[in-house]
């Protein structure tokens, strides 16, 4: 099942060397937005907090294996949960919206939700992401959506991105000087100091990695007092 519009060869001919059937968005079954369409079956979508294409490959990858629930389809997806996908909770009075994304697409449909919901205060930014990412293109959709930016490290995680790296990707993405934090702390020391920064009007978006929400929410988790919001 591929949610890429535009998928690499490598994939396509990977899959043709393995004698596996393929299902392609666009071409075997159809993410028209608020409708979903394979073959004869017609899903309408709700409104839900992950990717439209992703579900769409999920329902397809049901429905081949012949899985799906006879009734009730609709309501399932309304309740469809990713922890870290957009998840926002309630912690010390503050407004936090976690996200794993780490790619220029996940910023982008990042990027869309935050503009869809706007904060009625600043929106700050923790984040810490691996080196070997693209760093520029997960900063850039955000620039314009983010008020201070809080670059973090990852210390004991050989893969994690230094200061350094951070903030020449955080400049090449065009992201102002005045809106950068450059001190670059661990990431439980940055939310430290963003939970003294902030005000409960405000947003605190942590992103960039699996790995730095996980620790945001064993934070949260040794605190005890997380509330969930959807």
């Amino acid at each position: 099942m591929c949610a890429d519009p535009q998928p690499p060869l490598s994939v396509v001919s990977a899959a043709s060397g393995l004698g596996a059937p393929g299902y392609f968005i666009g071409r075997d079954f159809i993410d028209g937005g608020d409708n979903y369409r394979f073959g004869e079956l017609e899903v309408e979508l709700p409104p839900i907090s992950l990717p439209r294409p992703s579900i769409a490959a999920a329902i397809t990858a049901l429905a081949v294996l012949q899985a799906l629930p006879q009734r009730g389809l609709e309501e399932a997806l309304a309740g469809v949960r990713l922890a870290g996908r957009c998840q926002q909770l309630q912690w010390r009075e503050r407004n936090l919206l976690l996200d794993v994304g780490h790619n220029p697409a996940a910023a982008e449909y990042l990027a869309r939700w935050l503009a869809a919901n706007p904060a009625s205060g600043k929106t700050y930014a923790l984040v810490a992401a691996m080196a070997d990412k693209d760093l520029p293109g997960l900063f850039a959709p955000l620039r314009d959506l983010v008020d201070s930016w809080h670059p973090a490290q990852l210390p004991g995680n050989e893969r994690a991105a230094g200061g350094e790296a951070l903030l020449a990707g955080l400049r090449e993405a065009g992201v102002p000087a005045v809106r950068l934090d450059d001190r670059c702390p661990d990431v439980e020391a940055g939310l430290e100091n963003l939970l003294l920064t902030s005000g409960p009007q405000d947003r605190l978006l942590v992103f960039g990695s699996f790995f730095t929400v996980a620790e945001v929410l064993q934070r949260i988790r040794d605190d005890g007092d997380g509330e969930s919001r959807h």
